[in-house]
């Protein structure tokens, strides 16, 4: 993901230059990430208990890598692609014609300074994915600069001291605050890409053979996508709620169209000119 937070220490001026900018990448982060369309199933996880489960066949990190050198992006931009590629392909799928241009989406991001051990030290991120392109490689393309954007942006600062604030509140009232401030928002998406290990993985002495990570979507979110794996090889897992997509059924085919979605751009990456 974009060292958007992961930054050497700043100097004194630099940090009163914070003060500044601050405002100003939070003011144009929350505009921007305004721009995203809705989806047309509910968006209210409180209507629903019922989770829809996707898990894509298994990737290779050197496919991934065959698209991100030929095309000069970053690793993460083709992971977002492959994502918002396979929603695209299951909008299409449902004969919808006002498939929205942007999605609202949250990824996670490191922080600097990791205190060491077993211990999760990421912020949030907020923007807007295009889910709408003509082509699998112009979806890239867009998302990459997107990232590089992203990456030159003081907003998770604002994002983390808003998070550590609503820690003073009560569960159910930081809930409620958060989901509502969400869904004015139109958030509807989350991502989280795990890092894919090199080579075996052993535990006990026992080879691990798959692995597939996943997590359920976050407050007012309706689908979240997780990816990970071991060995150079990975797999997405998809988790909506029952209803994200309207009447479709679609939400069972996205790892399927994840697959199809790297497929395309592999083709595109490896086409003779």
């Amino acid at each position: 993901m974009p060292k958007i937070i992961s930054k050497p220490p700043l100097t004194k001026l630099q940090r009163l230059g914070l003060l500044f900018k601050i405002p100003y990448d939070t003011a144009a982060n929350i505009l921007f990430t305004w721009q995203a369309g809705k989806f047309p199933g509910s968006l209210d996880p409180s209507q629903t208990k019922e989770l829809v489960l996707s898990i894509s066949p298994v990737m290779s990190v050197q496919d991934v890598k065959t698209v991100k050198n030929r095309f000069q992006v970053s690793y993460s931009a083709v992971l977002c692609a492959l994502y918002f590629g396979a929603i695209d392909r299951a909008l299409q799928v449902l004969g919808l014609k006002d498939i929205p241009n942007l999605a609202s989406t949250s990824l996670v991001i490191p922080e600097g300074n990791h205190p060491g051990g077993l211990v999760i030290h990421a912020g949030m991120m907020y923007t807007s994915w295009p889910i709408k392109s003509v082509s699998p490689v112009e979806r890239l393309q867009m998302i990459q600069d997107s990232l590089r954007i992203l990456s030159q942006s003081s907003a998770p600062y604002a994002y983390s001291v808003l998070a550590e604030s609503l820690s003073f509140y009560p569960i159910r009232l930081r809930t409620v605050l958060t989901r509502k401030l969400l869904s004015t928002w139109k958030h509807s998406l989350d991502g989280t890409h795990l890092p894919v290990t090199s080579g075996m993985d052993m535990v006990f002495g026992l080879e691990i053979k798959d692995l597939f990570a996943g997590n359920v979507p976050w407050l007012a979110s309706g689908l979240t996508c997780t990816s990970g794996g071991l060995n150079n090889k990975f797999k997405f897992t998809f988790a909506s709620y029952k209803g994200f997509f309207g009447e479709g059924d679609v939400g069972r085919q996205l790892g399927i169209y994840a697959h199809d979605e790297l497929r395309a751009l592999l083709l595109a990456a490896t086409k003779k000119i």
